[in-house]
C-alpha cells in the first residue's frame, strides 16, 4: 500500500485561514436600537465599552437534543436539536458608569450623582434586579480580517467575583447570554470578513487559492462522476 501524504497545496491550508484573535471591541446600545449591516460604522446611541481584559472574548454554543430508539433497533434511527443557546465572557476593564450599571445591574435613574462631592450613589436589596436587556456587538479584529457578533436582546446572565489587590487589575467578568429578539427577528447574526465565501474552499485573501466547491449541502453521492458540473452549479476539478 503507498504512503499516504498530505496535499499542503490544497486551498483549505492556506495560512491565511488561520485566526487570531489579537483585539477587538464590545459595543453597547440601548434595546431596540438599529443594528449596522455588512460591518458599518457604528452611530449614535452606540458606544463603545472601551478596555476588554487580556482573556479576550470567550464564546459557548450549547445544544440539548433528544433521541429516540425504535423498540426493534439497539441505536437511535431520529434526533433533533432541541434547544440551542448561545452565551459570550469578558472581563471589563474600563470600570466606568455602563460597566458598573451593566455588572450591578442598576438602571441609570436609579443612580444619583451629587455635583459638589463627585459622588454617584446607588442602593441595592430593596428588591430584585430587572432582567435588563440591551443591543450588543462583539468585533474581533486580525489584521485585515474581522468577525462581527450582534445581539439585539443581549442580557446578563452570570457575573464573576470582584478582586482588590495590589497585583491584578480590578473587572467585572460577565457572561452575555442571546436572546430572541421578535423585532429583529433573530438572537445573534454573525458577520465574517476573512476571505473566505460559501461553497468555496481557500480564501481570497494573500493570493490564495480558491476552490468551488458548490452547495456544501449536496451529498458526495450525488456528485457527478464524470467531472461535470455539480448540483450547486459548480465546475467539478
Amino acid at each position: 500500500m503507498a504512503e499516504r501524504e498530505i496535499d499542503l497545496t490544497a486551498p483549505n491550508y492556506e495560512t491565511a485561514l488561520i485566526t487570531l484573535g489579537v483585539t477587538g471591541a464590545l459595543s453597547y446600545a440601548p434595546h431596540g436600537t438599529e443594528m449596522p449591516e455588512n460591518m458599518a460604522d457604528y452611530e449614535v446611541p452606540w458606544v463603545d465599552l472601551g478596555w476588554i481584559g487580556d482573556g479576550g472574548v470567550g464564546e459557548s454554543l450549547n445544544q440539548e437534543r433528544e433521541d429516540w430508539t425504535p423498540w426493534q433497533a439497539v441505536g437511535p434511527q431520529r434526533g433533533q436539536i432541541t434547544s440551542e443557546e448561545v452565551q459570550f465572557t469578558a472581563t471589563l476593564w474600563s470600570l466606568g458608569g455602563l460597566a458598573t450599571a451593566l455588572y450591578y445591574g442598576v438602571a441609570e435613574e436609579d443612580m444619583t450623582f451629587d455635583t459638589a462631592s463627585g459622588v454617584t450613589r446607588f442602593e441595592q436589596g430593596a428588591e430584585l434586579p430587572e432582567d435588563f436587556r440591551f443591543c450588543l456587538a462583539f468585533d474581533l479584529i486580525d489584521g485585515q480580517k474581522a468577525r462581527r457578533f450582534l445581539l439585539p436582546a443581549a442580557s446578563v446572565v452570570e457575573r464573576g467575583d470582584v478582586t482588590y489587590t495590589k497585583t491584578e487589575l480590578v473587572g467585572y467578568e460577565l457572561t452575555f447570554k442571546t436572546n430572541f429578539d421578535a423585532e429583529a427577528g433573530f438572537a445573534i447574526a454573525r458577520e465574517f470578513k476573512e476571505g473566505w465565501k460559501p461553497g468555496t474552499s481557500g480564501t481570497i485573501l494573500e493570493g490564495g487559492g480558491v476552490k468551488d466547491l458548490g452547495d456544501w449541502s449536496t451529498p458526495a453521492s450525488d456528485a457527478p462522476a464524470d467531472g461535470g458540473e455539480t448540483p450547486g452549479g459548480a465546475e467539478g476539478e
